[in-house]
């Protein structure tokens, strides 16, 4: 897989973060698989389960997230959302089962390297 290092390790991390503080008591499980030329990672923690009802919300980057909720920002969340898209791929909240999941999937394979990430800084004046 080619891809940038940093920023999956971001979105690896965030979501690693959420599960342990969101999870309560119940154990996080991570789950990583390769199939048709695409890579999945799933992070599932038990605690409140999370629905498609709530799940816009927590993925969008909306002007109301920014505001504190009983769930934390959910700043962390739209950077994975926006960090996948910027990879080629997606974040989904996987329904089902007592367990909140959320699912990532990207491309297992890029015809050309992500620039690093401190070169694509210095394009955007940073």
């Amino acid at each position: 897989m080619v891809t940038d290092g940093d920023m999956l390790r971001q979105v690896i991390a965030n979501l690693l973060h959420n599960a342990v503080q969101y999870g309560g008591a119940e154990p996080v499980a991570v789950k990583v698989w390769t199939r048709d030329r695409r890579l999945f990672l799933e992070v599932a923690n038990g605690g409140l389960p999370l629905s498609w009802r709530k799940g816009p919300h927590l993925l969008a980057f909306l002007p109301g997230a920014r505001r504190p909720t009983d769930r934390g920002l959910r700043l962390g969340l739209a950077l994975v959302w926006e960090i996948c898209g910027l990879l080629g791929g997606r974040v989904e909240l996987a329904e089902g089962g007592p367990l909140t999941r959320f699912r990532v999937t990207l491309p297992a394979g890029l015809e050309q390297p992500l620039a690093p990430r401190s070169s694509r800084q210095g394009e955007q004046g940073g």
